[in-house]
């Protein structure tokens, strides 16, 4: 089960939950957009799973297993800023790609794709375990640390705009006079 009992931890499960009803409401609401939501919910899914069964340090323990198997893990600070630099090269180029694939949608959903990409990367961040991230995730500001701080902001970019795509009002058609 997760390792974040806290009210944090609780408040990143309900905003996982809440994000994930919100991208659905907005995938049946609109046509246009309708697959991004609709991938969006189960990115959502995924990742809510990920958190609540701690995956990330299943597979963070995994790796350090087959580093140690493969006789690696003497020198694994290496192979993790690789796999860092690695992760930041994707994060970067997911980034471009939704802005280039979205660039013709609205800001909404723009605003939803940095979201993702931001639990994305927050996650993928945690499963290398790389001392210095992990120290750096869990420096604490106010009343959370830092990992759960990005990972709420995440959260809250895409409820808020799965939100906005729920609740906005269609567009009015000119009427044509004849």
């Amino acid at each position: 089960m997760s390792k974040d009992p806290t009210v944090w931890g609780l408040i990143a499960g309900v905003g996982y939950g809440a994000a994930i009803l919100a991208a659905a409401l907005a995938a049946m609401k609109s046509s246009k957009a309708s697959r991004y939501w609709i991938a969006t919910s189960f990115i959502l899914i995924a990742l809510c799973v990920v958190r609540v069964l701690s995956l990330q340090v299943l597979l963070a323990e995994f790796g350090r297993d087959a580093a140690r198997h493969a006789g690696l893990y003497g020198d694994r600070g290496t192979l993790q800023t690789a796999i860092m630099l690695g992760i930041a090269i994707a994060f970067v180029a997911g980034a471009a790609f939704c802005f280039v694939r979205l660039r013709r949608m609205s800001p909404a959903l723009q605003l939803a794709g940095v979201g993702l990409l931001v639990i994305v990367g927050l996650n993928a961040a945690r499963a290398v375990s790389l001392h210095s991230v992990d120290a750096m995730l869990r420096r604490v500001i106010g009343p959370l640390n830092l990992g759960l701080a990005i990972e709420i902001v995440g959260l809250a970019l895409i409820l808020a705009s799965a939100g906005y795509a729920v609740l906005k009002r269609p567009k009015r058609q000119r009427r044509r006079r004849a």
